[in-house]
């Protein structure tokens, strides 16, 4: 037992040790599969099935890709008889994202945070697979990989459900007060309990003997550590945000859908009580037409309610440019498809990741029987916080509805810091007594890892961490509802205004334009490669108009001149004029012809390097709102 600081660092660094020692014999009987086959099958592509034709051999550490490439792998795995009645898994990690196929079906999705296949929960010996990954290296960038690995193991659960008792109490350890009492009692369980195992005969009988005394020593144990009162609780709602429009094309965005779907469905065979959320029915729509036999599974889970079809938008859309007419069809088509396709029409609006919400939305969201509003994205915001977790939002027109920001990102991780923190930074702990955490990798996809299941089925309940429950968000939040009265919440009477990214909708220049016949630009959107759509106003019966497209000058030449010296800068609009430091000295309105405003000579001028901050294109700066105050 330690009795000073120094060696309880020593014995926290054996322990560490002695979990990658554990880690290392969950799986054993590792063998190479062999036998790959490969097909390139081209570039710019979208979901596809199998290629029949075009395979040629490839070994393990090959290179692949290219720029939007798609290459196919394949290989028969044949189950040894030394495997017989183990579990069995496949590892696999080609690189890039992958769909993996199953004996013809989607089956689940690789990516750098997952590599394993489950095959056999208790394998006779003999049996066979068909595997087939479509792969793409990258949409983005010229990306090459190496096919790093492609085997079979045999698992030991034991191991495996020993390993994560060990790190979820490990972890918990590493966030409790140093001079907190239980802390010091959770580290000489956990060690007694980790040294105990026989490490002298691992894979022998002695070993899992050993570790399943210790396992039960061990979870005895953890039962005098419950949480303490005030950590409230959380509830875990598995989830992938997926961009339907973001850094790649469309047609990557349905494959994105299909390994991130099979993938959570998969999960859901091997966790009785995990829950995944989604939204945005276009990403439904696109199972159906591409991957009907996941959008059957998908079904099938909905009717249990383990698949929670959530967030009313028929995508989670912008929320500052669209007209109302747009955001009422938002909402019109996507519960209209929830209610056609699973009988359920959701009441929450679930938008985490817009770049701003408009004050409009509460009247058009309570007028389309939507009553709640969820986001996380106003967290991000630079300078100002928001001042509420939970709150009435009015409208512009006096409509009030539930608005919600769970604390951290939408993205969250199941770990006992996050799951702290979650809880920490919740405004409102005094008024009720649980809170939503969606929980997955997003924006490009992933979903929820094994890891974090594991980590959520441990934090039930220990001291130091909010009590976890893996469950359904709309249930969260009825529950909430129940715990405070809509009358006592703080009001928010405005819009949600993001202070991040912003003019990113002004920053992204077209390369053209559409003029109607009388030379005035049209509203349009480019579909394809080769469509535009465009607005029509006023074509004459049984006639014709003529609309041009004409190439759209770059923003700069819309300023006539930018002449600029260490002195001072002027263009059409001001005169700047810059003292001997580098601050401000005049602010000259050409336009007005006067001094637009009084500099006081400290405000100073300086150059930032690219890279300071994130998202430059999406970016403009309030600098400029300080410096010049147009007349009044």
């Amino acid at each position: 037992m330690p009795h000073s600081d120094p060696e309880r660092r020593i014995e926290s660094a054996q322990i560490r040790s002695r979990l990658r020692e554990i880690e290392d014999t969950i799986y054993s009987n590792r063998q190479p599969i062999g036998n790959l086959q490969a097909c390139v099958t081209g570039v710019g592509l979208g979901p596809a099935r199998i290629p029949k034709s075009g395979w040629k051999p490839f070994a393990v550490h090959e290179r692949w890709g290219g720029f939007d490439q798609t290459t196919w792998f394949r290989m028969r795995v044949r189950i040894p008889a030394s495997m017989k009645g183990h579990r069995v898994l496949a590892f696999v990690r080609p690189g890039g994202e992958s769909l993996v196929y199953l004996d013809g079906q989607p089956f689940q999705g690789l990516d750098g945070n997952r590599d394993e296949l489950y095959l056999a929960g208790k394998a006779k010996g003999g049996e066979t697979f068909d595997l087939a990954i479509e792969s793409v290296p990258s949409v983005r960038f010229d990306d090459y990989h190496y096919f790093e690995y492609a085997d079979i193991a045999v698992m030991h659960p034991l191991v495996w459900e020993f390993y994560w008792d060990c790190r979820t109490a490990f972890s918990v350890w590493e966030q409790l007060e140093p001079n907190y009492a239980p802390r010091r009692r959770l580290m000489e369980l956990l060690h007694g309990a980790m040294f105990s195992v026989d490490m002298q005969h691992k894979d022998g009988p002695a070993y899992y003997t050993s570790m399943a005394k210790a396992q039960r020593t061990l979870r005895n144990g953890l039962k005098a550590f419950e949480t303490s009162l005030g950590m409230g609780k959380l509830i875990l709602t598995g989830q992938s945000h997926i961009d339907t429009a973001w850094l790649w094309p469309l047609r990557e965005t349905r494959r994105k859908c299909g390994r991130t779907f099979s993938t959570m469905l998969n999960l859901m065979d091997r966790y009785p009580d995990f829950v995944f959320l989604c939204s945005q029915p276009v990403q439904y729509e696109w199972m159906q037409e591409h991957y009907p036999e996941i959008f059957k599974r998908i079904k099938r889970r909905v009717k249990e309610g383990r698949w929670e079809p959530f967030g009313a938008l028929w995508v989670e859309s912008d929320c500052n440019v669209p007209s109302g007419e747009a955001l009422v069809r938002q909402l019109l088509y996507g519960n209209r498809y929830f209610r056609k396709e699973f009988g359920v029409h959701s009441r929450t609006a679930w938008i985490p990741d817009s770049f701003g919400y408009s004050w409009s939305l509460p009247q058009i969201l309570k007028k389309a029987q939507v009553d709640t509003f969820v986001t996380t994205k106003i967290t991000w915001s630079r300078f100002t916080e928001f001042p509420y977790s939970v709150f009435q939002w009015e409208g512009a027109d006096g409509t009030r509805i539930w608005g919600m920001m769970p604390p951290l990102n939408y993205d969250g991780n199941i770990h006992p810091k996050e799951c702290i923190m979650q809880w920490n930074l919740f405004k409102q702990k005094e008024r009720f007594e649980e809170l939503p955490y969606p929980y997955g990798h997003g924006d490009g996809g992933g979903g929820v890892t094994m890891q974090m299941i594991e980590y959520g089925r441990r934090l039930k309940n220990i001291a130091g961490v909010p009590k976890c429950e893996l469950g359904r968000i709309q249930d969260s939040i009825d529950r909430m509802k129940q715990q405070c009265r809509f009358e006592d919440l703080p009001v928010w009477n405005n819009e949600l205004y993001l202070e991040y990214h912003r003019g990113c909708q002004t920053t992204q220049e077209g390369a053209f334009v559409v003029l109607a016949p009388n030379g005035v630009p049209v509203p349009h959107q480019q579909t394809g490669p080769n469509d535009v759509l465009f607005e029509v106003d006023g074509l004459p019966p049984m006639g014709y108009a003529v609309y041009r497209v004409v190439r759209s000058k770059p923003a700069a030449e819309s300023i006539r001149r930018l002449n600029a010296s260490p002195k001072g800068m002027e263009n059409d609009f001001l005169r700047i004029r810059f003292d001997k430091d580098g601050c401000l000295a005049s602010v000259y309105d050409e336009v007005e012809r006067r001094e637009a405003r009084r500099v006081a000579g400290n405000l100073r001028v300086r150059g930032r390097r690219r890279g300071e901050r994130h998202h430059r294109c999406r970016q403009t700066r309030r600098r400029f709102a300080r410096a010049y105050r147009p007349p009044i």
